[in-house]
C-alpha cells in the first residue's frame, strides 16, 4: 500500500469532503423550501384601474404600485433616533418638498435631539412621541 503523508490529498478525502458539502448545501436548502405540495404565496398583481379599488387594503401585499394622489409635500414621521434614524432624518430634511411631521423615540431627550434638528432645518416644530416603547403606536 502506498503511504500518504496527512496532509496530502487522497482521492477518498477528497470525495468525502466533497459529499459532506453537498449533503450539508442539501439539507439547508430543504430548510427554506415549502412542503412538497404546499400552496406558494402569488405575487400580488398590479392593482387594477377601477378606482374603487384604490385604497383597498390586500393582505400581505406592500403599496409598492398602489396608485395614490400627489401631493405638494410629503409628510414624514421618524421612528427612533439613533445611528440610522439620525442619518435618515437629515436625508428626509435635505429633500425639497418633505416635512418631518413626527418624531418617536423611547428615550425622550432623543426624540427632542430629533425635534430640534427638525427646527434648526427651518421647519415647523414636529409633534414629539416619546412616552415609552409602544408610543409609534400613537403616531
Amino acid at each position: 500500500m502506498n503511504e500518504q503523508s496527512p496532509h496530502e490529498p487522497s482521492r477518498r478525502r477528497v470525495l468525502r469532503a466533497t459529499a459532506g458539502a453537498a449533503g450539508t448545501g442539501l439539507a439547508l436548502g430543504a430548510l427554506g423550501a415549502p412542503p412538497a405540495g404546499a400552496a406558494t404565496p402569488a405575487t400580488p398583481a398590479t392593482p387594477a384601474a377601477d378606482p374603487a379599488a384604490v385604497g383597498r387594503r390586500r393582505l400581505g401585499a406592500t403599496m409598492a404600485g398602489v396608485p395614490f394622489e400627489r401631493r405638494s409635500t410629503v409628510r414624514v414621521g421618524i421612528v427612533g433616533y439613533g445611528n440610522r434614524g439620525a442619518g435618515m432624518i437629515g436625508h428626509f430634511l435635505s429633500l425639497p418638498g418633505v416635512r418631518v411631521n413626527a418624531v418617536c423615540d423611547p428615550v425622550r431627550d432623543k426624540a427632542e435631539r430629533a425635534a430640534a434638528a427638525v427646527t434648526a432645518a427651518g421647519q415647523p416644530a414636529p409633534a414629539v412621541y416619546a412616552n415609552g416603547e409602544h408610543d409609534y403606536e400613537n403616531l
